[in-house]
């Protein structure tokens, strides 16, 4: 943490910084490229496929705006961090809510999704290890929503703010360490836990180009009553 704070103070210090902060530099997205290879041995992050947010609460809570249209259904953990709904219902979305239980190791459970609903969804939030209850997904269970995403044309948003705050010999995953995220995903990952910086409110948006695309557009600069009822075209997959 004193080194962090020093990077801050040093930076204060330089007159170039005091500019309108209107895009990403490209030291930030390279390193987070590289942060991604480093840590979660993922590789082909590029720049284009980041964007960074005031932590990951405001990039989930301005995902509706940028992404869904009145009446879009989307799936959503319960229990879930309350940002989760409130972003899908600043943007027009109907949550639609699958259970994490006892039964099932309060891990989520495609298979009780049904077809019908699934078939509607343009979204599925996921938070793995998962706010507030706590569980830890397994590659396996991974590739099984991943699967189940790509099977009914859905979104995966995976929440990652606490893929390094886990115990007893667990470790924490990216979504694209599984086969075929890539083309349904985009994760979040913020520096709040991992780096104990909650305060700094910074985390960025990893994935596809197209959600990556329409978020910029979206941003929480930019957002007025107007943009963010405006109909936005479907995203392909």
């Amino acid at each position: 943490m004193p080194h962090i704070k020093q990077a801050l103070c040093d930076a204060a210090m330089v007159s170039e910084n005091w500019k309108y902060s209107l895009r990403d530099l490209p030291e930030l997205l390279d390193t987070v490229c590289a942060y991604y290879k480093r840590r979660f041995d993922v590789d082909g992050i590029t720049p284009d496929q980041i964007m960074s947010f005031n932590g990951s609460q405001d990039g989930m809570g301005h995902m509706g705006l940028a992404l869904l249209n009145d009446g879009d259904v989307v799936l959503l953990p319960d229990p879930c961090y309350p940002v989760f709904i409130t972003g899908v219902k600043l943007g027009g979305g109907v949550p639609y809510y699958y259970h994490l239980t006892k039964e099932h190791n309060f891990l989520p459970n495609v298979k009780e999704i049904p077809d019908d609903v699934a078939d509607k969804a343009k979204m599925m939030i996921v938070s793995l290890p998962a706010n507030p209850v706590g569980s830890v997904g397994s590659p396996e269970l991974y590739q099984e929503i991943v699967d189940f995403c790509n099977a009914h044309k859905i979104l995966l948003i995976h929440d990652n703010a606490y893929s390094d705050i886990i115990f007893d010999g667990a470790v924490g995953h990216s979504i694209f360490n599984i086969p075929g995220a890539e083309t349904c995903a985009v994760e979040f990952f913020s520096l709040s836990k991992s780096f104990n910086v909650t305060g700094a409110r910074i985390s960025f948006l990893v994935g596809r180009r197209d959600v990556i695309a329409a978020c910029k557009s979206c941003a929480p600069r930019s957002i007025s009553a107007s943009s963010s009822r405006s109909r936005k075209p479907p995203l392909p997959l």
